[in-house]
């Protein structure tokens, strides 16, 4: 009788969405948590980690929606609206990473930071800084939840309207900027659309506004008469634009691919990935919906799904203080993720960041090699705070390395890297630096 392979079983369209149910050859484990952890949030203290493993995977995951109030988090997020009035968009920027260093509600801010990069606005044009953070509160509010009301909040948005010379467009003289980015990099992707439904989206989208930091939808600067958009002619209205954007079928293969290169990783088959885009459709594009099957799956929990994707800057910074329970200086912490090419606030266009080697490229692998410094040598500039003593508490050297890799790979290394790093018989603070300076800990 023929033998099945189990990763062509896993990987099939019809059952890679089923629960992952733990095995004694493949348990519910400090891995398995940590990996639900880095890839929900910015992974986490090892505290945390054995609490989601005591409460096994079901209750791990609904903990990740919802959170229990937490006081610090609800003082940091009162924080934001004040350091907008000081028109300094670094020091918004410091205040979020510190708020996704100590947040209860990690899955927020982590969708928060992938619509950042997906709903692309910088500002280096946008010099509002209420406008930007105005288009951060609407990611983090409306990012956890459908996905068309996620999009029309953008189509409304001053910063974005702002950044795509979109806020003045009226009947007679559209700009096919929005329509254009809505078509090719926001809702559908390159390929699903004419050059004749962009000219049709920009009348559709006139009327669009700014007064001051706010929008508004002017309807006597609006193009009443009729568009064809797709085969289909309309009065279309940019809300309406928008509904009929996620009628096409490209709609939700074109989420349902950002969601899994987000949070399953980037080499899925298309098979897979139109199974995903079924669920999503499924769901009614409900962000939180399609969440907790993808993070109950055998998909996600797949080995080959685990340290799957290289860490973006802020993933690698948040997680390796979180694996620490450290904190550190936020403001310090803005212009270190920056120096690594992830300058919050300001993506390099509106395609976002390339991510993945793009990552580490030889001066942005450098940046985060000095971040390593600075963390083990108590840099006063960074100011990282954990308790040292505590960590090393009454370990040997030997259990002391092996407590650090758990800490910061959540694996086994090589044989040849650990024996090298037992070799260093300098100050053991120095693990910390050369354990995330490997290629493992540039994985998430």
């Amino acid at each position: 009788m023929a033998t099945v392979d189990a990763r062509a079983l896993l990987f099939d369209p019809q059952t890679c969405l089923e629960p992952w149910l733990p095995t004694t050859s493949d348990p519910w484990n400090r891995q398995k948590a940590a990996h639900l952890l880095r890839r929900a949030g910015f992974g986490a203290s090892p505290q945390s980690i054995d609490h989601a493993v005591a409460a096994g995977p079901a209750a791990a995951i609904e903990a990740l929606f919802t959170p229990t109030e937490d006081p610090t988090t609800a003082a940091i997020d009162a924080m934001g609206p004040r350091l907008m009035r000081q028109r300094n968009i670094d020091r918004v920027a410091a205040w979020w990473l510190r708020l996704m260093l100590e947040t209860n509600h990690p899955l927020r801010e982590r969708l928060a930071l992938l619509w950042h990069g997906h709903f692309a606005v910088s500002a280096d044009k946008v010099t509002s800084t209420a406008a930007i953070y105005g288009q951060l509160e609407l990611f983090r509010s409306a990012g956890f939840g459908d996905l068309r009301t996620l999009a029309r909040g953008v189509v409304h948005d001053p910063a974005m309207l702002r950044f795509l010379d979109a806020d003045r467009i009226r009947v007679g003289h559209p700009n096919e900027n929005l329509a254009r980015e809505l078509f090719e990099l926001f809702l559908l992707g390159i390929g699903n659309y004419t050059e004749r439904d962009i000219q049709e989206a920009a009348r559709a989208l006139t009327g669009l506004r700014l007064s001051g930091d706010r929008s508004e939808w002017v309807e006597r600067y609006h193009d009443t008469s009729a568009k064809t958009v797709f085969g289909r002619t309309a009065a279309f209205t940019p809300d309406t634009l928008v509904h009929h954007c996620f009628e096409q079928p490209a709609a939700a293969r074109f989420f349902a691919t950002t969601l899994a290169r987000e949070f399953v990783g980037s080499q899925l088959p298309d098979e897979t990935l139109e199974t995903l885009a079924a669920l999503l459709r499924k769901e009614e594009f409900r962000v939180d919906r399609f969440l907790r099957v993808l993070f109950a799956s055998r998909l996600f929990f797949d080995a080959s799904s685990i340290r799957a994707r290289i860490a973006s800057p802020v993933e690698f910074v948040i997680g390796t203080l979180r694996a620490l329970d450290a904190r550190a200086n936020s403001n310090t912490l803005a212009r270190q993720v920056g120096a690594m090419g992830q300058r919050l606030f300001h993506p390099p266009g509106v395609q976002g960041w390339s991510g993945g080697t793009d990552w580490i490229s030889s001066g942005r692998i450098i940046a985060r090699n000095q971040f390593g410094r600075s963390l083990a040598s108590a840099d006063e500039e960074l100011g990282a705070q954990f308790d040292w003593e505590a960590l090393c508490g009454d370990r040997s050297r030997s259990a002391l390395l092996d407590h650090l890799i758990v800490r910061f790979i959540s694996a086994d290394l090589p044989a040849a890297v650990r024996d090298a790093l037992v070799a260093h018989d300098g100050d053991p603070r120095d693990w910390i630096h050369l354990l995330i300076t490997l290629p493992e800990a540039q994985l998430v």
